[in-house]
């Protein structure tokens, strides 16, 4: 018999949200009378099938690389930064690459998102991308910087687009940053050294 679930995973969603539909179902009874119940129970069967059915298949991406930007044999280098890079992966991005561009992400979290409160967030990422940047001219390599946006595939995305790159150089605070990158673009994604 075929399971009417798309994966494990939305089995398992789906575990905690009908234990929840019974205890609503069951404090309902505990307290009211039969007409009650059989509406609280007509409702929750129904945010049960609207949850199933909304639960869509997560569409697999396919890591994508973009097209190569500038002359035939420059390297391009993205520098995703939301922690300072320490100085050896500084130097050893600009014994590699030809250009680099310095993305400060300007992380805030939701509640300041949703009030607009994002300045202090944009201050810090802008003084981040310029003591970067001024790091690597002093190693002699073309560089320039952009404050990007808290999310960090937005931002990759963005920057991509209109510097292009050859390459994703990362120092985040982030642990898993790096590989949640690598499954998104085609290119190398490596982690930067971090003070």
């Amino acid at each position: 018999m075929r399971s009417p679930f798309r994966s494990e995973r939305q089995a398992f969603r789906l575990v905690p949200a009908v234990a929840a539909g019974a205890a609503v179902v069951a404090v309902t009874g505990a307290f009211a009378g039969t007409a009650v119940v059989a509406v609280v129970t007509a409702l929750v069967a129904a945010a049960l099938v609207a949850f199933y059915l909304l639960q869509g298949r997560t569409a697999r991406r396919i890591p994508a690389a973009p097209a190569h930007v500038g002359a035939p044999r420059e390297l391009r280098a993205l520098l995703l930064v939301d922690e300072p890079p320490l100085e050896e992966s500084l130097s050893s991005l600009c014994r590699q690459a030809d250009r680099v561009l310095v993305v400060s992400l300007a992380e805030t979290s939701r509640l300041r998102r949703w009030v607009s409160d994002v300045d202090p967030a944009r201050k810090r990422a802008h003084t981040l991308m310029e003591d970067v940047v001024s790091r690597l001219r002093s190693l002699q390599v073309e560089v320039s910087g952009v404050v990007g946006e808290g999310d960090p595939f937005a931002a990759v995305d963005d920057a991509l687009r209109t510097f292009g790159g050859d390459e994703i150089v990362v120092a985040s605070h982030d642990a898993r940053l790096v590989g949640r990158l690598r499954g998104r673009y085609a290119i190398p994604v490596a982690p930067a050294a971090r003070s």
